[in-house]
């Protein structure tokens, strides 16, 4: 494995994540065997986990993106093997290099990590089958999800995500004063509910406790934060402290000084801080989010799961508080049932072994054209359809109907277009002429151009078009935008 270099992309906007979190400990236990590329608009804070950092506005410019990382490739590297998270543009990205890169002799393959049990991840992944060689998914439960739900003929693994051994000392003994509780993630209320969070801040401070309540992210419920901070002051027994956006070492010193850690998500696949916490004798308190709680925690031997409303979080710290509830067993078991995840070598060790696998055959004279600009472009993609030439626009969005307009005003007729979206249907009076039909009609027809308009058809289409009807007729000329 050593001229082999494993690349990992992660594209959220907020830090600490589980992805970031993945990249930060292998890049730490694998040194320059990995590269780890972040997709992102936030510049780490005193971390230096992210070995390639692409600005957002580059991020979702797929070739950009695989040109930046070929770039960084060393000549020793006979072998890349690429694990796009749950982000379209890292697996168009990965699509890109895998065409590319094998041009030289050698190999790409191309290893989908699933995170989350969400119906978009999950549809992302499928529309990726065509790429990727084997998934690896962070529960059973995701995998049991992603499996049921189209027959899959690939290999697909289950592997919890590597927890390291802290190195520092930290007690799992049940603190003097008062109760230290922590929230950790991005202050949205879309799948976090961090509006349960402010809820459960209001009660708190109504009633007084003896609880320090500590917050470390960011995101648009941030301003809804300082006003109830403003609201409740600093007196009495309750204390609130918002730290703000944290690197990962931060919040993990942050997360040893306290005794529970929240969790107030609609759903989760593995929930990276969680278990990381447990690993630091800190007991999730956490709302049931699935299937996976119960791969992750027990109730009452390990951690707290509770209804997901502030009233019911606010029962359970009270009877922590009150000493209804014996903390420290619950912090042993926490730390105990860490135990049962890898260590990032073990975690290494076994995603080596998966790598042992055939890699696809990616079709390489396929006329794709990644166009950088796409709102400057349009009128120059346009330009190049020769008029009467049967055309199928992917995508009936803003850039589509932009693309549509464009080819109206060069002389094309309504008649030689052809749009792949729903959308259209809201135009229709404006688009009488053209036609509308789903994808499996409108791959049925020939065409001479295939323009992309849309990431969400981008994969589908490269896939479909090459497999079931382009590769036995005349060459289509694809155009991405």
């Amino acid at each position: 494995m050593n001229d082999t270099l494993l690349v990992f992309f992660a594209a959220s906007s907020f830090q600490p994540s589980g992805v970031k979190t993945l990249g930060h400990r292998l890049k730490q236990e694998g040194g320059d065997k990995f590269l780890f590329v972040l997709l992102d608009s936030v510049e780490e804070q005193g971390g230096d986990c992210a070995a390639l950092h692409i600005p957002f506005e580059d991020s979702h410019l797929p070739k950009k993106v695989g040109e930046r990382v070929l770039r960084s490739v060393s000549e020793n590297v006979r072998e890349i093997v690429l694990f796009p998270n749950d982000s379209r543009s890292a697996y168009l990205a990965a699509y890109y290099i895998k065409i590319k890169f094998r041009f030289g002799g050698s190999a790409v393959r191309v290893s989908g990590i699933i995170h989350s049990n969400s119906s978009t991840s999950i549809k992302l992944a499928q529309s990726f089958y065509w790429l990727v060689d084997n998934y690896i998914c962070v529960s059973e439960e995701i995998k049991r999800k992603f499996c049921d739900s189209f027959e899959l003929e690939k290999t697909c693994k289950c592997l919890y995500p590597p927890i390291p051994i802290s190195t520092r000392d930290f007690s799992i003994a049940t603190r003097e004063g008062a109760i230290q509780v922590v929230f950790v993630g991005r202050l949205v209320k879309d799948q976090k509910r961090f509006d349960i969070v402010l809820s459960l801040i209001r009660l708190l401070a109504v009633h007084d406790l003896t609880v320090d309540f500590h917050i470390a992210g960011d995101g648009p419920m941030s301003a809804e934060l300082s006003k109830i901070l403003c609201e409740i002051g600093a007196s009495g027994n309750f204390k609130v402290t918002f730290h703000g956006l944290l690197n990962h070492e931060a919040t993990l010193s942050l997360i040893e000084t306290c005794d529970l850690i929240t969790l107030t998500s609609d759903f989760e696949g593995c929930p990276y801080v969680i278990v990381e916490a447990m690993s630091r004798g800190v007991v999730p308190l956490v709302s049931y989010f699935g299937p996976e709680t119960a791969e992750i925690m027990t109730h009452g031997m390990d951690g707290l799961v509770v209804d997901q409303n502030p009233e019911s979080f606010l029962r359970a710290i009270r009877e922590i508080v009150d000493s209804k509830i014996n903390l420290e067993r619950l912090k042993s078991g926490a730390y105990q049932r860490s135990r049962r995840f890898p260590s990032p070598r073990h975690w290494i060790s076994y995603m080596e072994s998966l790598l042992q696998f055939p890699g696809l055959v990616v079709p390489t004279s396929l006329p794709i054209e990644l166009i950088d600009d796409r709102e400057s472009r349009i009128a120059e993609v346009c330009a190049a359809i020769a008029c009467g030439s049967r055309t199928l626009i992917c995508g009936g969005g803003h850039i589509g109907r932009c693309i549509i307009d464009e080819l109206l005003r060069c002389g094309h007729t309504q008649a030689d277009l052809t749009v792949m979206d729903a959308a259209l249907n809201r135009y229709v009076d404006k688009y009488r002429g053209i036609s509308y039909m789903p994808p499996t009609e409108a791959f049925s027809q020939p065409y001479g151009v295939v323009v992309i308009a849309s990431r969400y058809f981008a994969s589908e289409l490269i896939h479909d078009a090459f497999n079931e009807f382009y590769s036995s007729r005349e060459t289509v000329e694809i155009l991405c935008i």
